[in-house]
């Protein structure tokens, strides 16, 4: 989502790992502000293994409210990146929520199912079962494929079994 050109596969950025992260540096130094380039660093340098050095990358494009980093951070609050991010919960569902309320398909399904397997049960600000059923009921109407769909149906089923 909010691409403005065709992307780069993560095996592209594998076949030329320096390339694509001198490319994104240097989109970086001369647009600082520009939360797009900036996600785009903290994705290559994630692809090719420097964790830690993406993370301040993704946190920065995230907290100026760019859709696909907060879904890309929120998947490694909620897994964890070994040795380098604990995982979070209640980090990944403020994120995915944020990109959620502005349209982001994956955010969307992808909190719902936590929400379903009952992941934010210790968090302090999470979605109520109906705003959980609207992320689902938009996300439904947008899905491309047989497996987009029964995700969302599994979802929506487990959601309607929760009390």
């Amino acid at each position: 989502p909010d691409k403005v050109v065709d992307g780069v596969s993560q095996a592209q950025v594998l076949a030329w790992p320096d390339a694509a992260i001198h490319a994104c540096a240097r989109a970086v130094a001369a647009e600082p502000d520009n939360a797009r380039v900036r996600y785009q660093l903290g994705r290559v340098l994630f692809y090719t293994g420097r964790q830690a050095d993406a993370l301040p990358h993704l946190e920065a494009a995230a907290a100026a409210r760019h859709r696909q980093a907060q879904f890309v951070l929120g998947l490694l609050y909620a897994d964890g990146v070994k040795d380098v991010l604990e995982p979070d919960a209640c980090r990944a569902l403020a994120l995915w929520q944020d990109a959620a309320e502005r349209g982001h398909f994956a955010a969307r399904v992808a909190l719902s199912r936590d929400y379903v397997r009952g992941a934010y049960g210790r968090c302090e600000h999470q979605p109520s079962k109906d705003e959980v059923a609207g992320y689902l009921a938009s996300a439904a109407k947008e899905a491309r494929d047989y497996y987009q769909r029964l995700l969302i149906s599994w979802a929506e089923e487990a959601l309607a079994a929760r009390p």
